[in-house]
């Protein structure tokens, strides 16, 4: 039985029993392990020896106090904020900072919450994103329920000087964040999010003592309680397969309450509840037919279902999810073989599903199933524009080409207008190849149709040609949305042409454009400064302090509220890698894993490629033996190709052929079953041609 990934604690004993005893100083002594809960564990479980680290990256602590005076009005940015004060809070606050000033001997320096990052300097400066701070952002995060967002702000605020006129953050904010808090620990039910959650609030309440002297007990009670919507609490139940919980959660919600619930949710319910066998029969078909009943008639995502609709969506939703993929698709078929064909609604939700579970044979079968019933009933096929559409956008995400255009192509040919939405799919298409002429045909022939172009249309025009290599038509483009069609570039526009100078190893013009965004008011995503530390990445090794820029870089990123994802962290492994060695790599993962934020194949690739690079092929081994037994972290081509280097480097060449024999019979194998991760690409063949 496979485990899950998210037990670090209790599986570092079991794969590490000497480490209860003694610690581990040789990372080449890792015992194998023959169970899935594996990665995290393990490399959670690593200690850091301090011959790995030859130097320490240190952020400079700002500790200056904060008064108790409420900051300054004078500007509209404030303005919302400074409603959130009483005036009885304003003139308590008046009165002690008049106090303090009379007995400066009694002032207690605050610690800081968290370490805050040492600032830039020069053309980087524009990367002191933290500075741009301001109490609007905490807001804003705080009402967008940002749990994550509104804590780093939340640190960054209090831990920052303002000179002679220091501000502090008025008590509403802090209870509108202890609110937030409990209320993102109670969605996270036990275990390790709840923990890291609770380690927040007494960080909070630490604060709130110290900085208004009120007991936390006082404060805690004037808090205002989020209440947790019913279809969150159904969700984890149903995560958790609780067929009872789950129908009782259901059965209570009032009908505004589920008119709230996402349609995937509801599937996902009746899904569950098609596996009850604990209950007859008979009842357990009336309980799909009351939700189906209930959800009758609701729009979402623009399509009203009926309740008969949504009763046979849900058995093929069910047929997929227990891996019955050809009963799924016999049911999709016979559902199109009735006196009429499937309504429009009822086909994109069909499609939908089937891309869900990666079916897309099955989708596109159903599609051209009913296309052909609706010529011969000479019925309209413009409704179902939006099913080819998102199937358009499946095959591209699979890079299935070919596919997405002949798909287009028919949706052509049976007469259907193509919408905005169509025509940025294909263009998508062509953007990912960088075919820019192809790109330009369609762009002209929907201006020539008298359709306006939005947004996406031009960032996929400035993506198709950057990809090309023609960076002045890609950047004519961007003056002509602005110009000629008064458009307002968004962050997608400005991490393609930020990307575009990355990937151009041109980190004076990622400065310039970052620059360029900031002054429109465009806030960089995690995605823009994924890009732009890669820029930066590819030049560490010419500028030796590169490293310690980039590490500073994410430390504004985080001190401003920016998500932190996987690929952000798998960046950070490499740097760590080149400026501490191994011993860092496994420090900043560690750190990964305790911020909650998960791993991909690619984070632990980058480990087996760091582990190669210090001279740890046994850590390699164990780390790519465990992503082979894992379900989340199948090993990929890169993944592949990243432990033949590491094998070749060691000179074990006997374990590098079985190695390459191993990835062609399971690049067969995947093959057959639509599975493309293990694709032979030029290093790999380049090993296949020497070693076999």
């Amino acid at each position: 039985m496979r485990r899950s990934t998210a037990h670090l604690k209790d599986a570092s004993s079991m794969l590490f029993p000497s480490k209860l005893a003694t610690k581990v100083n040789n990372i080449r002594e890792i015992p194998s392990c023959c169970w899935n809960s594996h990665i995290q564990a393990m490399l959670y479980a690593f200690d850091t020896p301090s011959t790995w680290t030859t130097q320490t990256t240190q952020y400079r602590r700002r500790s200056v106090p904060l008064r108790r005076q409420y900051y300054s009005q004078t500007t509209t940015r404030r303005f919302a904020t400074a409603a959130l004060s009483t005036p009885e809070l304003q003139q308590q606050n008046q009165q002690q900072h008049q106090q303090q000033r009379v007995c400066t001997t009694t002032t207690k320096k605050r610690r800081e919450l968290v370490p805050q990052p040492s600032d830039l300097r020069g053309p980087f400066s524009t990367f002191n994103l933290s500075h741009q701070v301001d109490f609007v952002d905490l807001e804003r995060a705080l009402r967008n329920q940002q749990a994550e967002s509104a804590w780093s702000l939340f640190t960054t605020l209090a831990s920052r000087p303002q000179g002679e006129d220091e501000r502090y953050i008025p008590l509403p904010l802090c209870s509108a964040l202890f609110s937030l808090l409990t209320f993102a620990k109670t969605l996270s039910g036990r275990g390790k999010a709840s923990d890291y959650r609770q380690k927040q609030i007494e960080k909070l309440l630490h604060f709130v003592e110290e900085e208004f002297e009120m007991p936390r007990s006082q404060f805690m009670a004037r808090a205002q309680v989020i209440p947790i919507p019913p279809h969150k609490i159904l969700l984890n139940t149903i995560r958790r397969r609780n067929k009872n919980a789950s129908w009782s959660i259901f059965y209570d919600m009032t009908p505004e309450q589920i008119r709230e619930m996402p349609r995937n949710m509801v599937f996902k319910l009746m899904s569950l509840l098609h596996d009850d066998f604990k209950i007859k029969h008979k009842e357990r078909m009336w309980r799909l037919e009351f939700i189906a009943g209930l959800h009758e008639g609701i729009v979402d995502n623009g399509r009203s279902l009926t309740a008969m609709e949504i009763l046979d969506i849900a058995k093929v939703y069910h047929l997929f999810e227990t891996d019955d993929s050809r009963a799924a698709h016999g049911m999709m078929m016979q559902m199109n073989k009735g006196e009429r064909p499937i309504s429009s609604a009822v086909l994109t939700e069909l499609v939908w599903r089937a891309i869900e579970f990666k079916e897309l044979k099955s989708a596109k079968e159903l599609l051209l199933s009913v296309s052909e019933r609706r010529k011969e009933q000479g019925e309209p096929l413009a409704a179902d524009e939006p099913a080819y559409t998102s199937l358009i956008h499946a095959f591209r995400d699979r890079k299935q080409y070919l596919r997405a255009l002949e798909l287009f192509e028919l949706l052509l040919k049976d007469g259907i207008p193509p919408s905005i939405r169509a025509f940025n799919a294909v263009l998508q298409v062509f953007a990912d190849q960088g075919q820019a002429d192809k790109s330009v045909y369609i762009f002209n022939s929907l201006t020539e149709l008298g359709i306006v172009p939005d947004a996406a249309t031009f960032s996929e025009m400035i993506k198709a040609h950057t990809i090309a290599g023609d960076m002045r038509a890609a950047l004519e483009y961007y003056h002509i949305m602005r110009e000629d069609y008064s458009i307002q570039p968004n962050a997608y526009t400005y991490s393609i042409i930020i990307e575009a100078f990355s990937r151009r190893n041109d980190a004076r013009s990622v400065i310039r454009w970052f620059q360029s965004m900031l002054r429109h008011d465009i806030f960089p995503n995690h995605i823009i400064m994924n890009n732009a530390i890669k820029a930066f990445q590819r030049q560490s090794k010419a500028y030796p302090n590169m490293g310690e820029a980039i590490a500073r870089i994410v430390g504004h990123a985080r001190a401003s509220g920016i998500k932190e994802d996987a690929r952000l962290y798998t960046l950070l492994l490499q740097v760590q890698g080149q400026l501490n060695g191994l011993g860092g790599a496994l420090a900043t993962h560690r750190e990964m894993l305790a911020r909650l934020i998960e791993p991909n194949v690619y984070t632990y690739t980058t480990l087996i490629y760091i582990c190669g690079q210090h001279d740890a092929p046994d850590a390699a081994h164990q780390i790519f033996e465990l992503m082979k037994q894992s379900r989340m972290y199948l090993p990929n081509t890169y993944t592949y190709s990243a432990m033949m280097d590491v094998l070749s480097k060691a000179g074990r060449h006997d374990v590098l052929k079985e190695l390459i024999q191993e990835f062609l019979v399971e690049s067969k194998k995947t093959a057959d079953n639509n599975d493309w991760r293990l694709l032979i690409d030029p290093k790999i063949r380049g090993y296949i041609q020497l070693y076999t």
